[in-house]
């Protein structure tokens, strides 16, 4: 971290702690700064200085290489979250049940059904392409106990989103997502008491662990026929870090296909904010700084930069803390305001101080007359939140 002026902050940098006058530290509002029209309100809050994170400009600059031709996506302007969760939450649930028959093929050694995969994956992409927040929030409801089918699931969803902030074509982006939805395939095949395994795993059960990037190239190589090199190269390298200590090749930074960087990021990225039955789950925020600490290790610097750019501050569907007037709410993120990410629409749902539910109200932190204001985000397993029954509540 780097401590600097407020006048020395530009947009796109990330702020880890504001300082204001009196030389108070205040990490409660952190994040991407997204436009010039933020840093002249936290000069105008009195903030002064600001914690960043940094990197170094050599590592973070724009590959060379043209990977693929990025063009510049429209500003269409999307409904807010709840007006399409209703349609994209059958996708995305028809997604699942695709994901439970690959899984069950494979046990019972049955062909993939293949048209099948290829049909919920064009009505994701058409998700992706048209329903984003929406599609996003639907990777934020997660069941424990059905980690492996949602984990595949959502890096598909998050890869495929990825690649559409940074103005990938369709045929390619439809291509990183299927990478995503098949790049745990192989983990079917390792034994439970390896997968959920509460303590760290002996160097015998990691050595089978990493054997499941081989065994998803097998079943995909054998089963998935006309599957594209780049889906392929995509599941093969998702495992592959910058330095060299991956696996399965122990690829360094050069030797590693683009495309099996971005997957890395979002592997992780996805992991950590999810619960386990070994660890708890993270906030967004807490999980791009893990992500930034190991840029240039295990992680592709300027990549690491895009991604804390394309997931923001508090995209849709995040839960927040909020206080104002002596009021002291939780609420869930309906859509976010480009101009300042700290000010987003909000559902307010829950009181933190009586800890029980309140109706639902929906709040526009940029409106003059509010006087709430974003503290922190939160799990929901601090205030035991049912994401699922939340959603349903909020559903106009």
């Amino acid at each position: 971290m780097k401590r600097i002026d407020i006048d020395d902050l530009k947009p796109g940098m990330f702020v880890s702690a504001l300082i204001d006058k009196q030389q108070n530290m205040s990490i409660k509002q952190c994040g991407v700064v997204r436009s010039e029209r933020v840093i002249e309100q936290l000069k105008q809050r009195g903030i002064q200085q600001v914690m960043i994170e940094v990197q170094p400009d050599s590592q973070t600059s724009k590959p060379q290489t043209i990977i693929n031709p990025i063009k510049k996506q429209p500003n269409i302007k999307r409904p807010d979250l709840f007006s399409d969760i209703g349609e994209v939450r059958k996708v995305y649930d028809g997604a699942i049940q695709v994901q439970k028959n690959v899984v069950h093929k494979i046990h019972d050694k049955k062909a993939l059904d293949v048209a099948e995969i290829e049909l919920v994956a064009g009505q994701l992409i058409a998700a992706v392409i048209n329903n984003k927040e929406a599609l996003w929030f639907m990777t934020r409801i997660r069941k424990q106990d059905a980690y492996l089918m949602e984990h595949s699931l959502n890096v598909g969803i998050m890869l495929g989103l990825f690649a559409q902030y940074l103005g990938f074509e369709e045929a390619l982006i439809q291509d990183l997502l299927l990478a995503g939805f098949l790049h745990d395939i192989g983990k079917i095949m390792i034994p439970d008491k390896i997968i959920n395994k509460p303590g760290p795993l002996n160097e015998a059960e990691f050595r089978i662990m990493k054997g499941h990037v081989v065994l998803s190239r097998e079943i995909v190589e054998s089963q998935y026929q006309g599957l594209t090199s780049i889906c392929l190269t995509t599941i093969i390298h998702h495992h592959e870090k910058v330095n060299g200590g991956g696996y399965p090749a122990g690829l360094h930074d050069a030797d590693i296909p683009f495309y099996g960087k971005m997957i890395s990021i979002v592997d992780v990225f996805d992991a950590l904010t999810a619960k386990r039955c070994y660890k708890d789950e993270i906030t967004n925020i807490s999980a791009l700084r893990i992500l930034m600490a190991e840029s240039g290790e295990a992680f592709d610097p300027y990549l690491v930069s895009q991604f804390i750019k394309f997931i923001g501050t508090y995209p849709a569907g995040t839960l927040v803390e909020i206080g104002g007037a002596g009021l002291e709410r939780l609420a869930l993120i309906e859509s976010t305001n480009k101009d300042d990410p700290l000010t987003p629409k909000v559902k307010v749902f829950y009181n933190t101080k009586t800890k029980n539910y309140i109706e639902i109200e929906s709040l526009d932190l940029a409106a003059s007359h509010c006087h709430f204001e974003i503290k922190r985000a939160v799990t929901p397993q601090e205030f035991n939140i049912d994401m699922v029954e939340l959603a349903l509540r909020c559903l106009p």
